[in-house]
C-alpha cells in the first residue's frame, strides 16, 4: 500500500472535512494518507477557526520563529517521511521542513501544494525567487486554482506535473443545512436580531486588517444614507473585533462567529455579502448560500477570487468607498437583477465542493505516484 504523507503548518476547521474525504478515497484505492500538522501560532488563535486535535491528523510539536516581519514554522519531525512514497508539503517559505526536503534530504517523491504565487501581499524579489526555486525542485505541484498552476508553469515548472484542486469548503454541508431550515426558524432568527424589513447585507469572515473593516463600515453608512432601512450584520471574530463593536448602531449589528447552521439562516434572510477586503474561500460559501458577494478590484485577494464573475455571480466595483456604496445601492434596488445573481450563485455551487476538491487532489496523487521522480540535485550546494 503506497504511503502518502502530508505536512500542514496547522489545520483550520474548514480543512478537516477535506482530509477526511481524502482518507476515504485512499482507503478505497489502497493508498494510506497520513496527515501531520503543528499547532497554530498565537496570532491565529483569536480567529477561533482552528480544528481541535482529532483522528483526522497527527499533532506534531512545532515552534513558531520570527525573522523580522516573517513568521516561520519548524516542525519536530521523526523519520517516518523516509518510508513515504510521496511527501506533500506547503508551498510556502515559512515552512522550514519544505527547505529541508527540497535541498538537503529529499523524500522518494516531493510534492508542494498551495497558491502557486503570492496573491495577498507584495513580494520582494528574494521571496519570489525562493518560492519559484522551491516549486521547481519538487516532483509535483498541487495548485489551489487554475491561476496558481499557470503561475508555476510560467516560471518553468512542467505543466504535466501539475494538478488544479479547486480549493473549496464543505459546501455540501451548507447546502444541506440551508435546505433543512423551516420558515419559522428564519423568522425566529430575524426577531432575535431585532431586524426590520429592509434589505440586509452580511459580512462573514475574520475580523482582521485584510478585510478592510473601516472601508466596510464607511460604505455601510453611505448605503444607509440612500436606503434608510438598510441593515448590515457583521459575523466573525479576530483582532479587530473591538473596532467593530465600538461602531455598531441601529443598522450595523455585530453578531459574533457564524457556525454553519447560522450561515444557513443568514442566507435565507439576507440579500448580499459585502466584502471590500480580501476575498478567499468566502467566494465558495457565497455560492452555496446563494448570496452574491459585492467586492472591489483591490489587488490583494486570495486565489478563490478567480471564481467570481462580476455581473454574473458577484459584483466587483472600483476600489473606492463611494463606488462600492453606489453599486451596492444600485443592486439592492434592482430586484430582478439581484434574484438572477442569487440563482447563478446556487448554479455555480456545483463546481466547488470538498468532494470534488478531494477527488481532484487524489487523482493528482495517483499521477504523482505513477510518474518517476525528477532528476534533481539533492543538495543546495550542487544546484
Amino acid at each position: 500500500m503506497p504511503k502518502v504523507q502530508i505536512l500542514q503548518p496547522w489545520v483550520p476547521a474548514y480543512r478537516e472535512p477535506f482530509f477526511q474525504q481524502l482518507k476515504t478515497l485512499g482507503s478505497l484505492n489502497d493508498i494510506h494518507y497520513e496527515i501531520l500538522a503543528g499547532t497554530p501560532p498565537r496570532s491565529m488563535n483569536s480567529r477561533g477557526d482552528m480544528s481541535p486535535s482529532s483522528e483526522t491528523y497527527s499533532l506534531l510539536p512545532a515552534r513558531h520563529l520570527h525573522l523580522k516581519n516573517r513568521e516561520l514554522v519548524l516542525h519536530k519531525l521523526d523519520n517516518s517521511w523516509l518510508k513515504a512514497d510521496l511527501v506533500i508539503a506547503e508551498h510556502a517559505i515559512r515552512n522550514l521542513a519544505t527547505f529541508k526536503w527540497s535541498y538537503w534530504q529529499r523524500p522518494k517523491r516531493l510534492a508542494l501544494w498551495g497558491h502557486g504565487k503570492t496573491y495577498t501581499k507584495p513580494n520582494t524579489r528574494l521571496e519570489s525567487k525562493l518560492k519559484t526555486n522551491l516549486v521547481n525542485r519538487s516532483d509535483w505541484f498541487f495548485a489551489y486554482t487554475k491561476g496558481g498552476a499557470e503561475s508555476v508553469v510560467a516560471e518553468g515548472f512542467p505543466l504535466g506535473r501539475t494538478t488544479v484542486v479547486q480549493n473549496s469548503t464543505d459546501t455540501s454541508e451548507l447546502t444541506r443545512l440551508r435546505n433543512e431550515i423551516a420558515p419559522n426558524e428564519v423568522e425566529d432568527f430575524k426577531n432575535s436580531l431585532s431586524l426590520g424589513d429592509g434589505p440586509i447585507a452580511v459580512f462573514v469572515g475574520a475580523l482582521d486588517e485584510s478585510k478592510r473593516l473601516p472601508f466596510l463600515l464607511e460604505a455601510a453608512m453611505e448605503i444607509q444614507g440612500k436606503i434608510p432601512n438598510f441593515q448590515l450584520l457583521v459575523f466573525g471574530d479576530g483582532p479587530e473585533r473591538r473596532y467593530v463593536e465600538a461602531r455598531t448602531n441601529q443598522f450595523i449589528k455585530y453578531v459574533g462567529r457564524a457556525e454553519p447552521k447560522t450561515q444557513a439562516l443568514i442566507s435565507l434572510l439576507s440579500d448580499v455579502i459585502l466584502m471590500p477586503g480580501r476575498v478567499g474561500l468566502i467566494a465558495v460559501d457565497s455560492f452555496a448560500l446563494g448570496l452574491p458577494i459585492i467586492t472591489t478590484d483591490w489587488p490583494w485577494h486570495a486565489p478563490e477570487f478567480e471564481y467570481l464573475t462580476s455581473g454574473v455571480n458577484s459584483l466587483i466595483t472600483r476600489d473606492s468607498v463611494q463606488n462600492f456604496a453606489e453599486e451596492t445601492v444600485r443592486l439592492l434596488s434592482d430586484a430582478p437583477r439581484l434574484e438572477l445573481m442569487k440563482t447563478n450563485c446556487i448554479r455555480d455551487a456545483d463546481q466547488y465542493s470538498i468532494e470534488s476538491m478531494a477527488a481532484n487532489f487524489h487523482k493528482g496523487v495517483l499521477s504523482a505516484l505513477e510518474t518517476p521522480p525528477r532528476h534533481l540535485a539533492k543538495s543546495l550546494w550542487k544546484q
